[in-house]
């Protein structure tokens, strides 16, 4: 596979960014505390003309970090246990933490520029209603946030852990009807391969995220046989979409003279996930046990084909 990155944006690199221009395709942003990065609401209009000047695009992870530390503090005070913080997660980090760390970037744009940004991981259905009269701004949903909701937590616990969290069913069925009249513009996993015994903690030690690698063909092809999403749409939000948002114009459609990037799916091989049949360093799947109506039967990398139903050659 080809292997692209991201650059990391700080207040404190801003001044750096274009050292970094020819090494990465996009930069992220994150308006929530994680792992030692985050842009504040007041540094953001500086932080996206620094990117603008690049000429990359953005990736924002859109969630008000002021908002996440004051639920925090409301807990601390109800005195909520800690075995109850898995009912509550999405709690900590509620709705209105994204709406309005989404609502700031679109203020910001009218003050930084033009450049091209994706709100990441969309979580709350109404963020793209939001975003839908912009031209310039985009939105991805994730495999978790269209298949699982917060009842599922309860049974995976931190397993199911990730920032922002999944949510009701409601808005789950709203989320995928936006993704099924192409609202959403990318379908990206947000792949966290952390391992078992890191997912094993409780919902305050656990770090958020799942892995995703291995299961992206058996959820597009559910979303293909089972939630009636046009195959036309797949092939613009998994290729065509994030090819063109990144500046990738060798890849994304299949041209002549376009790399040979390929992956052929069997729509009719049901597949149950199970983690020994997985190859990420991790070793493990929220969707294992689940049944998907279909898997990958090639992957095919610069016209080699690379592997036959998960068998990589």
């Amino acid at each position: 596979i080809d292997l692209l990155f991201c650059g990391g944006v700080t207040e404190s690199n801003l001044h750096a960014l274009a050292e970094m221009q020819q090494d990465v395709v996009a930069y992220k942003l994150y308006l929530a505390e994680t792992g030692g990065l985050y842009i504040s609401e007041e540094r953001l209009p500086e932080a996206l003309k620094a990117v603008e000047a690049t000429f990359r695009p953005a990736v924002i992870h859109c969630e008000d970090q002021r908002i996440i530390e004051k639920r925090k503090q409301e807990l601390m005070k109800k005195g909520e246990a800690r075995e109850s913080l898995v009912e509550i997660y999405s709690e900590l980090r509620p709705e209105e933490a994204e709406l309005s760390a989404v609502r700031n970037v679109l203020a910001s744009t009218v003050v930084s520029g033009s450049a091209a940004i994706n709100i990441a991981h969309v979580s709350v259905y109404e963020t793209v209603d939001l975003i839908e009269r912009y031209q310039n701004i985009h939105c991805e949903a994730t495999p978790h946030h269209l298949f699982f909701t917060k009842e599922d937590v309860m049974a995976k616990k931190a397993f199911l852990k990730t920032n922002p969290p999944v949510r009701t069913e409601e808005n789950r069925l709203r989320l995928l009807a936006a993704f099924r009249g192409g609202k959403i513009d990318f379908l990206a996993t947000d792949h966290a391969p952390h391992t078992k015994e890191e997912k094993a903690g409780d919902m305050l030690t656990a770090p958020a995220g799942v892995p995703q690698l291995d299961t992206y063909g058996n959820i597009v092809s559910w979303l293909l046989v089972e939630c009636n999403v046009h195959p036309t749409l797949i092939a613009q939000v998994c290729s065509y979409n994030p090819a063109r948002f990144l500046g990738l114009h060798d890849r994304g459609r299949i041209e002549v003279g376009k790399r040979a990037h390929l992956t052929i799916l069997d729509v009719q091989k049901r597949t149950t996930i199970r983690s020994d049949q997985l190859y990420t360093k991790c070793g493990w799947s929220p969707f294992e046990g689940y049944e998907f109506p279909g898997t990958v039967r090639h992957t095919i990398c610069h016209g080699i084909v690379a592997s036959e139903y998960g068998e990589v050659f």
